[in-house]
């Protein structure tokens, strides 16, 4: 049908294309969304595959992505109508959206886009008007993208629910007229294809990839590095569309319903603890508990744990607030003296307070935060925790905690922007919010539920796609396995080269890997080198520089491969950088 970069869109007709269908949907529907009860054949053959029409994506002869669709009853998606007469309205001729797979490497705006790009040059001439699709819980912001409105509650167990949702053609194809030629004419983030409509028909080409000139020689464009930061942190192809939607007022119906949504998002990912967001970052969140422990009354004493450099911040954030808490410190890269944190405690008065970070982002050092929990509540002590890297991270249960801070440009992998806040509304009721700055008023913040003050828009379209990763419980465990598998790969190839990371493996952070170059590179020079090769990690923070450090943080939309060709990267430190070149 057409082509765009290296991606091929058409309709399956050959038994190699069907059976590589047959393949995606059990890699898609059984292993990755656990829908179906694996046949132990490698391979899922759609109920509905006799009167499916597949529409796929190939790259050379494979098949990386697929829609399938049929108009003949029975609709699967009338056993989730609470009304399935909708289906028969006078006038209307449904298309069922039955499946959507794309292999998870190559998911992209390129190989989404053109699948529905053919589904609507087919709709265009089929005569069909409207689309229905039972559409998996995890991905509504997909769906309202795409002007899909939901037709019911979810239906199905925890892990597998749909929700059954039409579309309009012509509705599809107004959004769409609005975004393909924005979507499609930009070079794809994983491929740098340049594409083109080639006739009013809707075919496409693949274009001359953009390049310059010097002195007689073509240049390709340098590629931007991928981020191996602690933020920013690399995105994901949804999470980058999301921020690049047009703004909204703050006020619109439009942005309260997905400030709501993002808001339930958060709350369920803990435990269901009250949660307020607002414009700014993972400083603004500390900023809001220390200005919320300083307002409480009777005001109480405090102890501080530190660990690390934002350990060390948060004694900063107290002390800014009129707070003089005791400080507890320990060795950079060593975790929580817990015999010592029980002596300190027992300084304290039931009511007064514990603050301390559960990943120390300086050191890639995980803290014990179930030990020190329970410590805290057998002397009835309140818990705040700094948990601007640990959320997203790994799982949190933050129902004991009386306060947590998050951000949502760390491990969440959403752009950086929005300060979060986790607190239980009938512990604050002795607040003195007179005495506290109205962007800092945390009690306020939580008694409402739309924005209290101006809030940007596209941090909180990015946030809402990133939290689709957590949607569910299944999601979000797959989330934190693949987070986990990352860092331990990380490790794997520091100890290949003879590095030992800072954190021992017993206390490692699954996202941040802190450690000293390799040999006797310096930390400057092992930096330049990884980003002369596409990869830019973390060393210039001024208490990394002063102790020749470096960290390597897979936070983002970060893959196996990419932690491959890093360490591949880094081996070859000690190599003329003229004989080194791994970008191609």
């Amino acid at each position: 049908m057409f082509q765009l970069g290296p991606y091929k869109f058409l309709i399956a007709e050959s038994v190699a294309d069907l059976e590589q269908i047959h393949a995606l949907n059990h890699a898609t529907f059984v292993r990755e969304i656990p829908q179906h009860k694996d046949p132990g054949s490698g391979r899922l053959i759609d109920k509905f595959h006799h009167k499916n029409k597949y529409f796929i994506c190939r790259h050379g002869a494979e098949v990386v992505g697929m829609l399938s669709v049929h108009d003949k009853p029975p609709f699967s998606v009338a056993d989730r109508l609470p009304n399935p007469e909708l289906l028969d309205a006078p006038g209307s001729r449904p298309l069922e959206v039955r499946l959507l797979a794309v292999r998870p490497d190559v998911r992209s705006r390129t190989v989404f886009t053109g699948l529905v790009w053919a589904l609507l040059k087919y709709v265009t001439t089929s005569g069909h008007t409207h689309l229905w699709i039972s559409g998996f819980e995890g991905q509504i912001q997909l769906y309202d993208s795409l002007g899909f409105e939901p037709l019911g509650p979810p239906v199905g167990p925890a892990g597998s629910r749909f929700i059954p949702m039409r579309v309009s053609v012509a509705e599809l194809r107004r959004r769409h007229a609005r975004t393909s030629q924005r979507l499609l004419l930009k070079t794809d983030d994983s491929h740098r294809d340049s594409t083109s409509p080639a006739s009013e028909n809707g075919s496409m080409k693949e274009s001359s990839q953009h390049s310059s000139t010097r002195n007689g020689t073509s240049v390709k464009p340098a590629m931007s590095p991928l981020s191996l930061l602690p933020g920013p942190v690399a995105l994901a192809s949804a999470v980058r569309q999301a921020a690049d939607s047009p703004p909204l007022y703050h006020r619109s119906q439009q942005f309260v319903s997905q400030f709501r949504r993002v808001r339930d998002h958060l709350r369920r990912l803990v435990g269901n603890v009250d949660v307020a967001i607002f414009p700014g970052g993972g400083t603004l969140a500390n900023d809001v508990i220390a200005a919320t422990l300083a307002g409480t009354l009777p005001q109480q004493q405090g102890l501080i744990l530190s660990n690390g450099e934002f350990g060390d911040r948060l004694v900063r954030h107290a002390r800014g607030a009129g707070l003089d808490p005791a400080v507890l410190s320990f060795q950079w890269g060593k975790p929580w003296d817990l015999d010592a944190v029980s002596e300190s405690l027992h300084q304290l008065q039931p009511g007064d307070w514990i603050w301390a970070v559960h990943l120390e982002t300086s050191t890639g050092v995980l803290n014990d935060l179930p030990a020190l929990a329970k410590l805290a509540a057998q002397q009835s002590l309140r818990l705040c925790i700094d948990a601007v890297s640990s959320l997203g991270a790994v799982p949190l249960d933050l129902r004991q905690i009386f306060l947590a801070s998050g951000t949502s440009g760390k491990a969440l992998a959403a752009t950086a922007g929005i300060a979060i806040v986790f607190a239980h509304h009938d512990q604050l009721q002795q607040l003195a919010s007179h005495s506290i700055p109205p962007t800092l008023d945390l009690l306020s913040a939580l008694q409402t539920d739309v924005p209290r003050f101006t809030f940007p828009s596209a941090p909180l379209h990015a946030l809402n796609a990133a939290l689709m990763e957590y949607a569910t419980p299944a999601r979000a465990a797959l989330r934190f396995e693949a987070q986990a598998q990352l860092g331990q790969l990380v490790r794997a190839g520091l100890r290949a080269m003879a590095v030992q990371p800072l954190a021992d493996d017993s206390v490692a952070s699954p996202v941040v890997t802190t450690f000293s170059p390799p040999g006797p590179i310096s930390a400057p020079r092992f930096l330049q080198h990884c980003l002369q090769h596409g990869f830019q990690i973390a060393g210039h923070s001024h208490y990394l520089q002063e102790r020749g450090l470096v960290q390597i943080a897979n936070m983002g939309s970060i893959t196996a491969a990419d932690i491959k060709r890093l360490i591949a990267v880094m081996q070859a430190a000690d190599v003329p950088a003229k004989t080194v070149d791994l970008r191609h």
